[in-house]
C-alpha cells in the first residue's frame, strides 16, 4: 500500500488487514507506530528505501499517491498480480504491465481524469 498513512491509504491498510491480507504499508517513517497499529505487516519508508527495490511478489499494489511514478511497482508484482493506481494521471506503464502478466485497475480511466482535470 503506497501512501498508506494518507486518507485513501489508511483505509485500505484496515480493509486489507481485515480481508486477511499480508500488508506492506509504503510511508515516510513518522507515520511507521500508526500504521502498524493499524495492521500493516511490514513497513517501508519510501525517504530511505525505494520500495521498488525492496518489495517482491506481491499479489496487488494499491497506489494512492499514483501519477507517473506509479508504473515502478510493476516489477514488485509477480505474474499475475494487480496495479492499481488510484490516481493514474500520467501513469504510461500498461505496455510494461501486459508484458509481465500483471492487470491494470484504475478508478477511472486515465482519459477521463485529464479531460476532469483541463475543465477545471
Amino acid at each position: 500500500m503506497n501512501g498508506a498513512a494518507g486518507g485513501v491509504g489508511h483505509f485500505a491498510v484496515q480493509i486489507a488487514k481485515v480481508k486477511g491480507a499480508r500488508v506492506i504499508a509504503v510511508a515516510s517513517g513518522k507515520h511507521e507506530l500508526l500504521l502498524r497499529d493499524l495492521g500493516a505487516d511490514e513497513f517501508i519508508d519510501f525517504t530511505k528505501t525505494p520500495p521498488e527495490e525492496v518489495a517482491h511478489d506481491v499479489d496487488l499494489v494499491i497506489d494512492s499517491v499514483g501519477g507517473p511514478k506509479t508504473g515502478r511497482f510493476l516489477r514488485t508484482l509477480k505474474r499475475g498480480g494487480a496495479l492499481f493506481p488510484v490516481f493514474p494521471l500520467g501513469f504510461s506503464g500498461a505496455e510494461d504491465a501486459e508484458i509481465r502478466s500483471t492487470r491494470l485497475w484504475f478508478t477511472a480511466q486515465p482519459a477521463a481524469c485529464t479531460s476532469a482535470v483541463i475543465r477545471r
